[in-house]
Protein backbone atom coordinates (compact mmCIF):
# COMPACT_ATOMS: atom_id res chain seq x y z
CA UNK A 1 0.00 0.00 0.00
CA UNK A 2 1.40 3.37 -0.95
CA UNK A 3 1.52 5.86 1.85
CA UNK A 4 1.19 9.37 0.52
CA UNK A 5 2.29 12.57 2.07
CA UNK A 6 1.44 15.59 0.01
CA UNK A 7 2.81 18.69 1.58
CA UNK A 8 2.09 21.94 -0.16
CA UNK A 9 4.50 24.60 0.96
CA UNK A 10 4.51 28.15 -0.25
CA UNK A 11 6.91 31.02 -0.24
CA UNK A 12 4.61 32.58 2.33
CA UNK A 13 4.64 29.60 4.71
CA UNK A 14 6.77 29.45 7.79
CA UNK A 15 7.98 26.42 9.65
CA UNK A 16 9.79 26.82 12.95
CA UNK A 17 13.35 27.85 12.16
CA UNK A 18 15.86 25.58 13.82
CA UNK A 19 19.38 26.71 14.63
CA UNK A 20 21.88 25.19 12.21
CA UNK A 21 25.24 23.83 13.22
CA UNK A 22 28.20 23.81 10.83
CA UNK A 23 27.58 20.07 10.31
CA UNK A 24 24.02 20.77 9.12
CA UNK A 25 25.46 22.58 6.11
CA UNK A 26 27.07 19.36 4.85
CA UNK A 27 24.77 16.51 3.87
CA UNK A 28 25.20 13.26 5.81
CA UNK A 29 27.40 10.58 4.24
CA UNK A 30 25.65 8.00 2.07
CA UNK A 31 26.09 4.53 3.62
CA UNK A 32 23.85 2.42 1.36
CA UNK A 33 21.41 2.46 -1.55
CA UNK A 34 18.05 0.68 -1.61
CA UNK A 35 15.41 0.09 -4.27
CA UNK A 36 12.43 2.44 -4.09
CA UNK A 37 9.26 0.48 -3.40
CA UNK A 38 5.65 1.22 -2.54
CA UNK A 39 6.49 1.57 1.17
CA UNK A 40 8.36 4.84 0.55
CA UNK A 41 6.50 7.96 1.65
CA UNK A 42 5.78 10.48 -1.12
CA UNK A 43 6.28 14.19 -0.57
CA UNK A 44 6.15 17.27 -2.74
CA UNK A 45 7.30 20.88 -2.44
CA UNK A 46 5.07 23.30 -4.33
CA UNK A 47 5.62 27.00 -4.90
CA UNK A 48 2.61 29.31 -5.20
CA UNK A 49 1.93 30.32 -8.78
CA UNK A 50 4.13 27.62 -10.30
CA UNK A 51 2.57 24.70 -12.22
CA UNK A 52 5.40 22.20 -11.65
CA UNK A 53 6.45 21.19 -8.14
CA UNK A 54 9.81 22.45 -6.90
CA UNK A 55 10.58 18.82 -6.18
CA UNK A 56 8.98 15.46 -5.49
CA UNK A 57 10.59 13.08 -2.99
CA UNK A 58 10.34 9.47 -1.89
CA UNK A 59 11.74 8.62 1.54
CA UNK A 60 11.65 5.99 4.27
CA UNK A 61 13.50 4.78 7.32
CA UNK A 62 15.73 1.70 7.35
CA UNK A 63 17.73 0.04 10.10
CA UNK A 64 21.36 -0.21 8.99
CA UNK A 65 23.94 -1.66 11.41
CA UNK A 66 21.48 -1.16 14.28
CA UNK A 67 20.98 2.55 13.58
CA UNK A 68 18.07 4.43 12.08
CA UNK A 69 18.92 5.48 8.53
CA UNK A 70 16.96 7.74 6.21
CA UNK A 71 16.71 6.72 2.57
CA UNK A 72 15.49 9.03 -0.15
CA UNK A 73 15.37 10.22 -3.73
CA UNK A 74 14.34 13.56 -5.22
CA UNK A 75 13.15 14.73 -8.63
CA UNK A 76 13.41 18.47 -9.26
CA UNK A 77 10.42 19.71 -11.25
CA UNK A 78 10.72 23.46 -11.77
CA UNK A 79 14.18 24.13 -13.16
CA UNK A 80 13.82 27.89 -12.59
CA UNK A 81 13.40 27.31 -8.84
CA UNK A 82 15.95 24.49 -8.49
CA UNK A 83 18.29 26.59 -6.33
CA UNK A 84 15.50 27.62 -3.97
CA UNK A 85 14.15 24.06 -3.86
CA UNK A 86 17.62 22.68 -3.04
CA UNK A 87 17.89 25.27 -0.28
CA UNK A 88 14.66 24.00 1.30
CA UNK A 89 15.87 20.39 0.91
CA UNK A 90 19.10 21.38 2.69
CA UNK A 91 17.00 22.74 5.58
CA UNK A 92 14.83 19.61 5.76
CA UNK A 93 15.21 17.67 8.99
CA UNK A 94 14.19 14.37 10.59
CA UNK A 95 12.41 14.19 13.94
CA UNK A 96 12.34 11.05 16.12
CA UNK A 97 9.82 11.21 18.97
CA UNK A 98 10.02 15.06 19.06
CA UNK A 99 13.86 15.21 18.83
CA UNK A 100 15.73 16.35 15.70
CA UNK A 101 18.12 13.53 14.74
CA UNK A 102 19.23 14.55 11.24
CA UNK A 103 19.42 17.66 9.09
CA UNK A 104 20.08 18.29 5.40
CA UNK A 105 18.59 15.85 2.90
CA UNK A 106 20.86 16.86 0.01
CA UNK A 107 22.23 13.31 0.13
CA UNK A 108 18.97 12.08 -1.47
CA UNK A 109 19.62 10.48 -4.87
CA UNK A 110 18.67 12.86 -7.69
CA UNK A 111 16.33 11.10 -10.11
CA UNK A 112 16.23 12.21 -13.74
CA UNK A 113 12.71 10.90 -14.50
CA UNK A 114 9.44 10.16 -12.70
CA UNK A 115 9.99 6.46 -13.40
CA UNK A 116 13.43 6.56 -11.75
CA UNK A 117 11.91 8.36 -8.76
CA UNK A 118 9.29 5.62 -8.35
CA UNK A 119 11.36 2.50 -9.06
CA UNK A 120 15.05 3.46 -9.00
CA UNK A 121 17.49 3.57 -6.13
CA UNK A 122 17.43 5.79 -3.06
CA UNK A 123 20.51 6.87 -1.12
CA UNK A 124 20.58 6.08 2.60
CA UNK A 125 22.43 7.96 5.36
CA UNK A 126 22.66 6.93 9.00
CA UNK A 127 21.27 9.25 11.64
CA UNK A 128 23.75 7.86 14.17
CA UNK A 129 20.82 7.01 16.46
CA UNK A 130 20.39 3.43 17.65
CA UNK A 131 17.06 1.94 16.65
CA UNK A 132 14.73 1.73 19.68
CA UNK A 133 13.46 -1.72 20.63
CA UNK A 134 9.83 -0.61 20.75
CA UNK A 135 7.80 1.51 18.39
CA UNK A 136 8.90 4.97 17.42
CA UNK A 137 7.76 7.84 15.23
CA UNK A 138 9.97 9.39 12.57
CA UNK A 139 8.82 12.48 10.67
CA UNK A 140 10.35 14.58 7.91
CA UNK A 141 9.92 18.34 8.31
CA UNK A 142 10.79 21.36 6.15
CA UNK A 143 12.25 24.63 7.35
CA UNK A 144 11.52 27.37 4.81
CA UNK A 145 13.68 29.85 6.67
CA UNK A 146 12.91 33.43 5.71
CA UNK A 147 11.60 32.78 2.20
CA UNK A 148 9.46 35.60 0.84
CA UNK A 149 7.14 35.95 -2.13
Amino acid sequence: MIRKLFVALSLFGLVATLPESADAKRPPKVVAAVKITSDFVEGELKWIGRPAPGYSIRWKTEIIKGEIAICGAVLFGDIQLRGESRSVLRRTYIVLNDTVIMRNMLFFKVAKTESELNTGLANCASTGVKAPKGGYSVRLRWDLGRAKG
